[in-house]
């Protein structure tokens, strides 16, 4: 695993609500973006190495998609 980034992975935790705020969303999106145009890698590669398991890589994809619109 490359380390170069020297940035911790992410682990969103839920609102009590069950909802993540959308800083966050944007937070995720920008940093997973960051790491693919740097090393040029896919989508769920990049998300793999910036996120921690929290949200979900559905739950991410979502995201994306509505952030296209």
């Amino acid at each position: 695993m490359d380390m170069s980034m020297h940035m911790e992975p992410i682990n969103l935790v839920k609102s009590l609500r069950g909802t993540y705020k959308k800083e966050d969303r944007e937070m995720v999106l920008e940093v997973v973006n960051a790491y693919k145009e740097k090393y040029n890698c896919s989508y769920k590669h990049a998300y793999d190495m910036m996120v921690d398991g929290n949200p979900s890589y559905s739950t991410y994809t979502a995201w994306r998609r509505k952030s296209k619109l």
